[in-house]
């Protein structure tokens, strides 16, 4: 695979809770520990000069750590035990030496504060207090040599909850560990995270873009703090191959050009004013003025509205931002950020939000906030309007298949969104359960277990529920395509009565590639974000897995702009960008996606890419591939 991988990318609004996340480590370096010293230790006297000593070399590094403290403890059955020596200080490329007794054994090594660049956003940043780098390492004579690194930290957290309480944490115990997480991340079996000093930028090597990658999951929403106090690494690993995948670079297009390079949607607007009171810290904002292109409307796979203000959006630390999201239950979230301040703030009930419905050529939103409360005496008050030409302002304008007949208490209603799952009880026996929302606001949940009849619950929020837990008349008839819903008669408590059909359209289709084996989505989902699409093919969760597992296409205006196929958790990887936006990528001219926004076909389609470290090859791809849609 290219060195691409790792590239830096321009973040996501998600982004900005990795620089909350470490930037809120600030304040002062050695934030230390359990019960790591806040301040050096005394240093030990020199020992005589006929006592043998080990020493122990080394380099703390999430990017270069300057002004970490180190320092050294014995290990005790499957803990830390009592401190060795004195601590040192890493120099301005995380480097760091002291001196142990030889014989001391197995050394349980922490590293805390202080500043270093971040990788994935190059923003000065620290680590958070209560959460050091560890490490594990034998002291023999002679001189040892560990970094101290998030992977280190995950193998050392790992191995002590391998051993259990009555175990012994020794170094075999922590090779193993390692070699697990190296399995679980799909890294080289040959990386040695104790001994290689990473590296990055132009001369980035396996360890450097493996912790590029660490810094890419905190960028995606993973805090530091939580990642480092990790136990299973297995348990990071889909958010780790997340955040392997290749940077992209959309192309700057000028709308319009040629015939076949379509309008793009347009840039989106923002105005108004939000002010912020009860704030404490004296560099807090008072006020959120957004800029236009911090606007952003989105389409979630799980049917969710949000909308986001931002007043620096491509800032890592001076942005101000609030999210307002809505479910497609129609509850209301808020989010407050202000990254200067280090204030993260929600609301999930009573936030005094009213939002206008988007109406009109161009759907502006209108987001009124009346004495939100976000925590202690912080409120925002204000009214602030959006527009992103091209977007998608309701999930049901997603593209999709399900079509409803349906009438409710003699009233005909329309199914906006449909989801049908399936899971297995054990002994054979499953549990069904279909969630419908209809267009009079309401939602219809549909549920049966082991074989039983179906009960329907209807609820209307904000608190009325209706239910039919007996004789409720459901059909199904599945095929390949999808699933026909049947409602007879079904009479709901109250009174209202159910009648009609719903069909629930299926994804499905298939690729084969000239070397990467083939691929069977079992699951997809498509996203709006203003005026792109991203349809998303999954076979992770399978025994597929280990093959072709993920598909992605992000289309703009009705162009593919990018397509990527993923092999295992991130082993390999293939990209094409529109016009071949970044040197070394191919364009993704076999790729497109039809009138009805959710079949994607592959005609010979070239995407280049390969493991990480190795060479990249071109890959070639055919097949059609149907997400299911709303």
């Amino acid at each position: 695979m290219s060195r691409s991988l790792f590239a830096r990318r321009t973040l996501g609004p998600v982004s900005s809770l990795l620089a909350v996340s470490v930037l809120s480590a600030l304040a002062a370096c050695g934030g230390g520990d359990d019960a790591a010293p806040t301040t050096p230790a005394p240093v030990a006297p020199a020992p005589p000069a006929a006592a043998v000593t080990t020493t122990v070399t080394g380099a703390v590094v999430k990017g270069p750590v300057n002004g970490a403290q180190v320092c050294a403890y014995s290990v005790v059955a499957n803990g830390r035990g009592t401190a060795l020596g004195g601590c040192t200080t890493s120099d301005a490329s995380g480097h760091y030496s002291f001196a142990v007794p030889a014989g001391s054994g197995a050394l349980w090594l922490v590293a805390s504060g202080c500043s270093y660049t971040d990788e994935a956003t190059g923003a000065a940043a620290s680590l958070p207090a209560g959460s050091p780098l560890r490490a594990l390492v034998t002291a023999n004579a002679g001189s040892v040599t560990t970094m101290l690194t998030p992977l280190t930290t995950l193998a050392l957290n790992a191995a002590v909850a391998s051993v259990g309480s009555s175990g012994k944490l020794d170094a075999a115990a922590f090779s193993s560990a390692a070699a697990q997480l190296l399995s679980s991340f799909n890294l080289p079996a040959t990386l040695d995270i104790t001994g290689t000093l990473p590296a990055f930028g132009s001369a980035a090597n396996a360890y450097g873009t493996a912790l590029t990658a660490v810094s890419q999951m905190v960028a995606n929403g993973t805090t530091l703090a939580a990642l480092l106090a990790g136990t299973d690494p297995q348990a990071l690993a889909a958010a780790f191959a997340t955040a392997a995948m290749p940077a992209v670079t959309p192309p700057v297009t000028t709308p319009g050009t040629s015939p076949d390079t379509p309008a793009t949607g347009g840039s989106p607007t923002a105005s108004g004013t939000l002010t912020v009171s009860g704030t404490t810290a004296a560099n807090a904002a008072t006020s959120l003025t957004p800029r236009a292109d911090g606007f952003e409307v989105k389409q979630d796979a799980n049917a969710a509205t949000s909308y986001r203000f931002a007043s620096a959006p491509n800032s890592a630390v001076n942005q101000v931002e609030v999210k307002v999201s809505v479910s497609n239950a129609g509850t209301t979230q808020v989010t407050y950020i202000d990254l200067p301040s280090r204030t993260v703030a929600t609301c999930t009930a009573n936030c005094g939000v009213t939002i206008t419905t988007p109406g009109g050529a161009t759907h502006p939103v209108t987001v009124n906030f009346a004495n939100t409360p976000m925590g202690g005496n912080l409120k925002l008050n204000g009214s602030l309007v959006g527009d992103a030409p091209g977007a998608l302002w309701s999930s049901a304008d997603l593209p999709g298949a399900t079509t409803s007949d349906l009438t409710l208490a003699g009233a005909g209603v329309r199914v906006l969104t449909a989801s049908d799952s399936t899971v297995a009880l054990g002994g054979g026996a499953t549990a069904r359960s279909i969630g419908l929302r209809l267009s009079d606001g309401s939602t219809l949940a549909l549920n049966q277990s082991g074989g039983t009849s179906f009960t329907v619950t209807r609820v209307m929020l904000p608190a009325t529920i209706t239910t039919c837990s007996a004789n409720c008349n459901v059909g199904l008839v599945d095929s390949d395509t999808g699933t026909r819903l049947t409602l007879a008669n079904t009479t709901l408590s109250g009174g209202a009565v159910l009648n009609g059909t719903v069909d629930i359209a299926r994804g499905g289709g298939s690729l084969t590639s000239s070397d990467a084996g083939g691929f069977t989505p079992v699951g997809s989902t498509i996203e709006s974000l203003n005026d792109s699409r991203t349809l998303t093919f999954s076979a992770l969760g399978t025994v597929a897995q280990s093959g072709l597992s993920l598909v992605t296409v992000e289309m703009k205006a009705g162009r593919v702009v990018r397509a990527q196929a993923t092999v295992g958790i991130a082993t390999q990887l293939f990209t094409c960008l529109d016009n071949g936006a970044v040197i070394n990528t191919p364009a993704c001219d076999g790729v497109s996606v039809a009138a009805d926004g959710r079949t994607v076909t592959f005609r010979s389609a070239v995407l280049r890419g390969g493991a990480l470290g190795a060479a990249s090859r071109d890959v070639r791809f055919d097949g059609t591939l149907v997400a299911k849609g709303p």
